[in-house]
């Protein structure tokens, strides 16, 4: 079942921890052509956990906020 296609991410902000370098995140929009065919766009943030050397992701938390999306779904029963 595909319920998206034709997605693009813009990446808004990224946030580097001052306390804590090895945690970043990047807040985004997220649009992508839903069942309908007309465009729709979520907000989201994404959380790392980078290791101590900092050159791999230990870790990522993905937050997103579907609300403007969710009808999409619900209508086909997912």
């Amino acid at each position: 079942m595909q319920v998206t296609s034709a997605r693009s991410i813009v990446i808004k902000t990224i946030f580097i921890g001052t306390s804590e370098p090895l945690r970043a995140a990047i807040r985004l929009a997220c649009t992508r052509t839903v069942e309908s065919g007309e465009p729709a766009t979520i907000e989201g943030v994404d959380v790392f956990e980078l290791s101590k050397d900092g050159d791999k992701f230990d870790g990522v938390t993905i937050i997103y906020d579907t609300a403007p999306v969710r009808v999409d779904f619900d209508s086909r029963g997912a």
